[in-house]
């Protein structure tokens, strides 16, 4: 099983990660914990000080977490991430929307089909620009994680607050809280995402307890071991 999460162009550059590491798609790619030493190492090595791989790869697994609950909600609300993305271009229209999808290509990289997705005369493929709201929406949560403070150069957002991306966690919010709640229940879909903080706020292996204790079921057995064995 390999979990991933997107690093900036900056951090890539800086820390000279060994790119087999890395997806077409931009992501870095922990195929197993060896994938998160040598990150860990790596990082290791340009700070002078000791990174654990056991964090590296508990972000790598969060990440991954996130994306899979997204699956969960599309499969019982089909089409969800296709009507965000229309309700961001209704509210700061295509021409700013592009603008940010196209911003968080530049630093933070991802190929389809080997190239970079860019914006046609009539703006991006629905599917690119999908995907690409979905990476900064997590992007979002990301940099609002406190036990993921001493990493944030990783993820930096600062480049991005200038485009919709400073508003998207927020429009974000409202949209899904006009959609179905998560699995039937009460809770939106961002406070699904944003519950593992909000009950550990200081501990990435908090926030995954919280995950098996709470998702485990959905997730399966194969998942649950993962995440047990990263902690």
């Amino acid at each position: 099983m390999k979990f991933a999460f997107h690093i900036s162009k900056t951090a890539r550059e800086k820390y000279q990660f060994d790119e087999e590491l890395f997806a077409t798609d931009g992501r870095v790619i922990f195929a197993d914990f060896n994938a998160a030493r040598r990150f860990a190492e790596q990082m290791s090595v340009v700070r002078g000080e000791v990174v654990p791989a056991s964090e590296i790869n508990a972000m790598g697994l969060l990440d991954e977490m996130m994306h899979i609950l997204i699956r969960q909600y599309e499969m019982e609300n089909p089409g969800v991430m296709n009507r965000a993305l229309d309700w961001i271009a209704t509210k700061y229209g295509a021409d700013a929307l592009d603008l940010g999808l196209v911003r968080f290509q530049e630093h933070f990289p991802r190929l389809v089909d080997g190239e970079a997705p860019r914006p046609s005369g009539e703006g991006f493929r629905k599917g690119d620009a999908a995907v690409i709201i979905e990476e900064m929406l997590l992007l979002a949560i990301e940099n609002q994680n406190p036990a993921l403070e001493k990493y944030r150069e990783l993820f930096d957002d600062s480049p991005l607050l200038d485009t919709v991306y400073r508003d998207l966690l927020g429009s974000m919010d409202v949209f899904f809280g006009y959609e179905p709640g998560f699995k039937a229940g009460k809770e939106s879909l961002i406070q699904i995402l944003r519950a593992p903080i909000e009950a550990s706020p200081k501990s990435l292996s908090g926030q995954l307890r919280y995950v098996v204790e709470r998702w485990g079921v959905l997730l399966g057995e194969r998942y649950i071991n993962m995440i047990l064995r990263g902690m």
